[in-house]
């Protein structure tokens, strides 16, 4: 199936915000994560275990932040598939072995359509994940490395 003008428009809608996303919140954090690492490298007395355990604090909300922005894509993903999923199954439910040529032509319009509708809902629901994307970096933000 050929991708369609409102699936290449949602999925640039969540690739540019993404971009936003990380030019204007992610390289401030990941900035003060390795001028933290950097930190640690200069304790002189401390051993190599000590160094590691505190450069991995120093990037644990990095990590916490890209595996919640990573199950929030994936959530929007698999709700997107569940409802194009629907569509194909509703269109399934019409075609048996006796449906013609130009049915399956009427069914394949009528599959775009509905799988077009599922994109177009969808898209809506971009800004309002994002904004939650923005709330919890902001928390982890404040608590993140000094």
């Amino acid at each position: 199936m050929a991708t369609s003008a409102a699936q290449t428009r949602v999925k640039e809608e969540v690739e540019k915000s993404i971009e936003k996303l990380e030019r204007d919140q992610l390289r401030g954090l990941q900035a003060k994560s390795h001028l933290c690492a950097a930190k640690c490298c200069e304790n002189q007395s401390a051993s190599k275990d000590e160094v590691q355990q505190c450069m991995n604090q120093c990037f644990a909300p990095i990590q916490q932040i890209q595996e919640y922005i990573g199950k929030e894509l994936n959530g929007f993903q698999d709700r997107l598939g569940r409802c194009a999923q629907q569509c194909q199954d509703k269109i399934q439910d019409n075609v048996d072995p006796t449906t013609t040529q130009s049915e399956l032509t009427k069914y394949q319009a009528e599959l775009n359509k509905c799988v077009d509708q599922c994109c177009i809902s969808h898209s809506e629901l971009v800004p309002k994940m994002f904004e939650r994307m923005k709330k919890v970096l902001s928390q982890v933000q404040d608590a993140g490395p000094r």
